[in-house]
């Protein structure tokens, strides 16, 4: 007989509200290829001549009519596609005029061509798609710094996770676990900084060990998923291993809605597994499944499966993490890995989107009254920005990364900074003698542009 869970059911990450307003977006405006475009642009513009050809023979276009009623089909292609789109709709009435109204006699609607008809249906449609490039184009911008800013909050809900969770284990469990959660994190930090990605996921067999002692885990197998497929074959496996059924419920729901499901949560259905928890990177991205048989009962809890899943989840951002943090640090080895990574990550979001982010380097004299300029910038860190500081043998230089921050912000810290200094000290960044270089974060090598600024820094003193 199998124990029972008793973990509650995870709260969905997307809300019904939210899924039909993405869906009413996705129908208004919908995100397609130009051939697409084009393709569906002709076909309705036709479609839409050729009903009032039906109508009125004689004046498909209805420039007879009181209002330009023909004009609301390039309007409507502009607003969804764009300019482009919206002309390219217009340059199709006026081809439909040359070709069925033009030969027209008089005083048949055609013959006479009617300029203030088409000039004003062009003016409007292109006032309607450049309202249209506008709005698409800072939708991305923010739909990418929204996607920068999720992908931090994820990072930040993890580490707080594993925080509290580690607070409770020293409380209560700390004779009896053979590792703290830090030797846990360090651990799993070396396993995915390994470079040898040709395999899925690489040392899963010693991730696997390690949790399974920690979280009690007896009979377990993991499953990577690529390209959106479960592999057939176990990457790594304890105790006698769990078999795939691609068809149990319990692995479908989990496949399905990328959550951790345990036998409580499948109601009367029947499963072969005790436990499904996805391993997933923080943009809710599937990269493989731990399936659980055996496992003690008092081990079959929500802290336990839920720590599970994020020191899974935690190895697998580390896997992805690696690579953009050896962009920076084979051109800075002594720089740490969350500054590479953050600055890595906002090179990859300025290539995406266009949002500028800023990089900051500042060298303090290592003596007078620039080492406590130098320890008050430090305390006035923003929650955003991330810092770096080291000393050398003349300077003391601080790093600092600006995300979302252009020209203006640069400028509006710096501004910030010198009259917190000026106000405490009687002296800004100038009077002590600070060298400040600023740059812009693009995907052009970022690790190259930061060993650029230290060393402009390097015989400052």
């Amino acid at each position: 007989m199998q124990p029972e869970s008793y973990a509650p059911a995870q709260p969905r990450r997307t809300t019904d509200v939210t899924r039909s307003v993405w869906r009413l977006g996705r129908l208004l405006a919908p995100s397609v290829k130009w051939p697409v475009t084009i393709l569906e642009t002709l076909l309705g513009t036709l479609l839409v001549v050729g009903f009032c050809y039906w109508l009125r023979p004689a004046d498909p276009l209805l420039t007879g009519a009181g209002f330009p009623w023909i004009w609301l089909v390039p309007l409507v292609f502009a607003l969804r596609y764009g300019s482009l789109s919206g002309l390219f709709s217009g340059m199709l009435l006026l081809g439909v005029w040359f070709m069925v109204m033009a030969p027209a006699p008089a005083p048949a609607p055609g013959g006479v061509f009617p300029t203030l008809f088409f000039v004003g249906g062009f003016l409007l449609t292109i006032v309607a798609g450049y309202f249209s490039d506008i709005w698409s184009t800072r939708i991305k911008h923010m739909q990418g710094v929204n996607d920068y800013v999720s992908d931090r909050l994820s990072v930040l809900t993890s580490n707080h996770y594993l925080l509290r969770v580690s607070h409770e284990r020293l409380e209560q469990e700390l004779l009896a676990q053979p590792f703290t959660l830090r030797d846990a994190v360090g651990f799993l930090q070396r396993q995915s900084a390994v470079q040898g990605m040709d395999e899925a996921l690489p040392n899963m067999s010693s991730v696997l060990e390690f949790v399974a002692l920690n979280c009690q885990l007896e009979t377990a197998s993991v499953y990577a998923v690529t390209g959106g497929q479960l592999s057939a074959q176990a990457v790594a496996s304890i105790g006698n291993g769990c078999r795939l059924n691609p068809d149990d419920p319990m692995l479908r729901e989990t496949l399905e809605h990328r959550m951790l499901v345990h036998l409580q949560e499948l109601d009367s259905r029947e499963s072969e597994y005790l436990a499904c928890v996805p391993m997933k990177n923080s943009r809710d991205e599937l990269r493989g499944v731990l399936l659980i048989q055996r496992m003690p009962f008092l081990a079959v809890s929500k802290d336990n499966l839920q720590l599970l899943m994020t020191l899974l989840g935690y190895y697998i951002n580390g896997l992805e993490s690696a690579h953009l943090i050896g962009r920076v640090q084979q051109h800075v080895p002594g720089c740490p890995a969350p500054v590479a990574l953050e600055l890595a990550r906002l090179a990859q979001l300025q290539f995406e989107t266009g949002v500028r982010s800023s990089l900051l380097v500042m060298a303090f004299p290592a003596s007078g009254v620039a080492e406590s300029l130098h320890d008050e910038m430090v305390r006035q860190q923003r929650l955003m920005d991330m810092l770096w500081t080291f000393s050398t043998e003349r300077a003391r230089i601080a790093v600092m990364l600006l995300p979302l921050a252009g020209n203006k912000g640069v400028d509006g810290y710096l501004m910030r900074l010198d009259d917190i200094l000026m106000r405490q000290f009687n002296t800004g960044l100038a009077g002590a003698g600070v060298a400040v270089h600023a740059a812009h974060i693009d995907n052009n090598q970022p690790g190259e542009a930061l060993a650029g600024l230290l060393r402009r820094c390097e015989d400052h003193g």
